[in-house]
């Protein structure tokens, strides 16, 4: 047997061990998750809790009316939507959140047409800032956190 003979009667029993070797370490992160979802071990995240949260800023002579709602998921994130009514005049606006968050703010989105910043925030409040105008304007805010 001739070196050129041994090389490639090793190149032909090496070549699909190697090819399958280099496609499985290319694809590892996905057989991984693969694997994971196959035993059953992967995270389903279902709605737990819904409902009408407290009022907490009607009490603010800033806001005139309030609406809450709240979700709670089974991986603990707590959703908060606030649907309320500013008075005109109002640029600072303090708000209280309807059910502190134990551990973490997430996000505060502001959602409509009137404009408004987040100045401070924490777990249980936060200062908006609020555009200037003569007329009362709803806002809606979605707060997230665990």
């Amino acid at each position: 047997m001739t070196y050129l003979e041994f090389i490639t009667g090793m190149t032909q029993v090496l070549a699909w061990p190697m090819l399958i070797f280099v496609l499985l370490f290319y694809y590892r992160d996905k057989l991984t998750e693969f694997a994971i979802e196959m035993q059953g071990a992967k995270l389903q995240v279902k709605l737990v809790k819904e409902g009408e949260a407290p009022k907490a800023n009607e009490a603010s002579l800033a806001v005139s009316h309030e609406t809450a709602y709240y979700k709670l998921y089974s991986n603990g994130v707590l959703v908060q939507n606030l649907k309320i009514r500013v008075m005109p005049g109002i640029e600072k606006l303090p708000l209280i959140y309807p059910i502190t968050f134990p551990n973490e703010l997430l996000s505060i989105q502001i959602i409509g047409e009137d404009a408004a910043w987040t100045t401070r925030a924490s777990l249980s409040n936060c200062d908006l800032k609020v555009a200037p105008s003569s007329h009362e304007r709803e806002l809606q805010l979605r707060i997230s956190g665990v």
